[in-house]
């Protein structure tokens, strides 16, 4: 999966990675918006080992992809996500920062708390 983040928010993804983020397991040869995305501002951008994450300008997470071991925020029964949700496990928290790697991710919250 690849993603690029453009100088005002909005984010696209394209490749044969898994979940795109477009509400189905297509794949894109060409970048194409993720719509689920389209109405909030995202200033960040993590991808992991099938997944992705958006951190908006106002602090909160939304992910897709695999959710496998629970690394995207959700309860683990939800193995996969085909749109990008709010991470219900981050709710309340000020995010500042976020890192995706192959099967865990980090995020640093305004408490600076990993």
């Amino acid at each position: 999966m690849l993603v690029a983040l453009t100088r005002d928010g909005r984010v696209f993804s394209w490749g044969i990675g898994g979940p795109l983020g477009h509400g189905n397991f297509e794949y894109r040869t060409c970048p194409q918006q993720i719509m689920a995305l389209a109405d909030r501002r995202i200033i960040k951008l993590s991808v992991g080992y099938f997944r992705g994450m958006a951190l908006t300008d106002d602090h909160k997470i939304y992910s897709w992809g695999s959710n496998k071991y629970g690394m995207s925020g959700f309860d683990v029964e939800e193995a996969y996500l085909d749109s990008p949700q709010e991470a219900v496990a981050l709710s309340g928290k000020k995010i500042e920062n976020l890192c995706c790697g192959g099967h865990h991710t980090f995020v640093l919250t305004n408490e600076e708390c990993l």
